[in-house]
């Protein structure tokens, strides 16, 4: 039969002894170097991570420079637009004061513009000039008629025909927008921002209106400013505020950017960092490392042919013990002549039993699943037949018997009252027993969902109270709800009521007609406590330890009903929200549960 219509595994054996430890080497370098470019990677990762966030930094100070310096033109004309020369109409005396300021500023001109858009004055040239008209006049009216500041994108100056900047104000004299005053910055003004933060050789920083314009730049700010930014770019800045994204600069070269976007006036500054900047240092390392790992694995596959040549005779002799292992028999291990190999068959034979005792454990292992699994069953038939079987026919019961109370026969005979009052009263607490056991059984499993979110504590607090004063009448005990009047927690509302509503009830149900039951609010340290304390017998000392417990009962619990989960269900609630449960004696007599939980971040608690 040819070679190559052999079985796999006859093909197998015939494979060398040499040809099988070149693969070891190959399997021990090429994960080693898999490793080692995996770290190189991650630590390119995190340094490139850490130079992101320090760029948009720099870029995020930019653009804060630059919206100071136009809240600092803005103020300036503001001041201004009080000038007294205004009240007067003497315009020749503005135009000298304007002239005046604009060099103090460092702007280009100051103008004077009324509602029609006609120039009045303009700083760039000798005052009674004539002047051109305002072309965008609609974009005036909306500065006099919202009598707010207003910050132009890039514009054409009517007059020097230029790009510039306008930041204009509103010029108002007894409750009318007369004039608008404006001031104009030609982009290499803003540019000197970006040139003073001093950016390395390479990096471009560019400056954005709000139309997403180039108005100032570090490199060939003639060539493109009043040029649309980077289509990749302007996409990712539309995105988010801020951020760092791969594209192109104008020029065509690869950059990684980080911009940030002004929330104020809507401008960006955008500071490009070219990619083989970043990328050469992790280019650099995967060819050292990966040459590295060449010479290893030549160097491994050397010594590894000459090894083979030395130890196939002693391998060979593996073979039937290897075999017997196969059948599950006990080896018969030769004495060998190299104390490695004569080492693994030592082995061969200790693996044989430690195979018999791993098989022994997993017999064991599968049998104790599957009594688990038979075990987890019944307890899920049991949760079953608890909310189908008696949930249901219990609600159905309830109802009935709530119907025959109030019914008028029923009323006219005693007797026949007082036995479904006591089957009514049955019935409600046997529900509450199987709504407990359930409640309990979906918070061991985690089956009860979360809803985290702020929590004003103390309106949780009022309503539990009124929702339980027909309870606390019922029983002639008042309620007292005394503390803060705002205190926040992260807490969901839902599970917070059910363990108030547990604790109040408890407290009214154990408090003697006539009495008081507080719920008290206080700050201790950074937690919100809330106590309820009633003048009730108290919990005896032996059976505190066991009080939160399940089906825990005292001897006065039993008496007043229930299952006695209903504490254990709120220590489960309470440590799941990150609180605490815990109870006190009252000095005076009584009982006092404190729950607390962690304030809120932000939040205070007055009293």
């Amino acid at each position: 039969m040819p070679r190559f219509e052999l079985p796999q595994w006859q093909w197998r054996r015939r494979r060398t002894l040499a040809g099988s430890l070149s693969s070891m080497v190959l399997a021990c370098i090429l994960p080693a170097w898999l490793g080692v470019a995996f770290l190189i990677v991650s630590m390119y990762a995190a340094a490139r991570e850490r130079s992101a966030q320090s760029t948009i930094v720099t870029a995020d100070a930019l653009v804060r420079s630059v919206d100071r310096e136009i809240a600092a033109l803005q103020t300036a004309m503001k001041v201004l637009a009080t000038a007294p020369e205004l009240d007067h109409g003497d315009l020749a005396a503005f135009h000298a004061r304007a002239r005046q300021l604009v060099t103090q500023l460092s702007a280009s001109n100051i103008v004077l513009i009324d509602a029609t858009g006609q120039q009045l004055l303009n700083t760039l040239t000798p005052y009674g000039t004539p002047l051109p008209r305002r072309p965008d006049v609609e974009t005036l009216r909306q500065v006099l008629d919202a009598r707010q500041p207003s910050v132009s994108n890039l514009i054409q100056g009517p007059l020097t025909q230029l790009p510039l900047i306008r930041i204009e104000v509103p010029v108002i004299r007894d409750g009318r927008a007369l004039y608008a005053l404006a001031i104009g910055l030609f982009p290499h003004e803003l540019g000197q921002i970006l040139t003073k933060q001093s950016l390395p050789p390479g990096w471009i920083a560019s400056l954005f209106d709000a139309s997403g314009v180039v108005v100032a730049r570090t490199q060939n700010a003639d060539r493109f400013i009043a040029r649309p930014g980077a289509p990749a770019l302007m996409v990712a800045m539309s995105k988010r505020a801020s951020g760092f994204t791969a594209t192109n600069t104008l020029e065509g070269i690869p950059v990684y950017a980080a911009f940030s976007r002004s929330p104020v006036s809507s401008w960006a500054v955008a500071i490009g960092r070219p990619m083989a900047e970043l990328n050469g240092p992790l280019y650099t390392s995967l060819a050292l490392s990966g040459g590295g790992a060449l010479c290893l694995l030549g160097l491994g596959l050397a010594l590894s042919r000459r090894q083979a040549k030395r130890i196939t005779s002693e391998v060979q002799a593996l073979t039937p013990p290897a075999m017997a292992i196969g059948r599950g028999e006990l080896p018969v291990i030769p004495s060998l002549r190299i104390r490695e190999i004569d080492a693994v068959a030592q082995a061969l034979a200790r693996a044989f039993r430690i195979i018999e005792n791993r098989t022994r454990e997993r017999d064991r292992a599968a049998m104790d699943k599957e009594v688990a699994e038979k075990t987890a069953r019944l307890k899920d038939e049991f949760i079953a037949t608890v909310s189908h079987e008696l949930r249901t026919p219990l609600t159905s019961m309830t109802a009935s018997l709530a119907l025959l109370a109030t019914d008028s026969e029923f009323k006219s005979e005693p007797a026949a009252e007082q036995l479904v009052a006591i089957a009514y009263d049955n019935c409600r607490r046997l529900g509450r027993l199987v709504n407990d056991i359930l409640d309990f059984e979906k918070l061991e499993a985690g089956m009860v969902p979360f809803d985290i979110r702020p929590v004003d504590l103390a309106s949780v607090l009022e309503l539990v109270v009124e929702s339980s004063r027909t309870l606390a009448r019922q029983a002639g005990v008042s309620l007292v709800l005394k503390g803060a009047s705002d205190c926040t927690v992260r807490a969901d509302p839902d599970r917070l009521t059910q363990v108030f509503t547990n604790l109040l009830s408890n407290a009214v149900k154990f408090s003697p007609a006539g009495s008081d039951v507080l719920v008290l609010i206080d700050r201790v340290g950074a937690d919100v406590r809330v106590s309820f304390r009633d003048h009730g017998p108290g919990v005896p000392q032996d059976f505190q330890p066991r009080l939160f417990e399940k089906f825990a009962q005292s001897a006065d619990g039993a008496q007043k009903g229930g299952a006695g989960l209903g504490l254990s269900i709120a220590r489960e609630i309470v440590e799941r929200l990150g609180g605490r449960i815990s109870y006190a004696s009252a000095p005076d007599g009584g009982a006092i549960f404190h729950v607390a939980l962690p304030v809120m971040a932000g939040a205070d608690v007055v009293a």
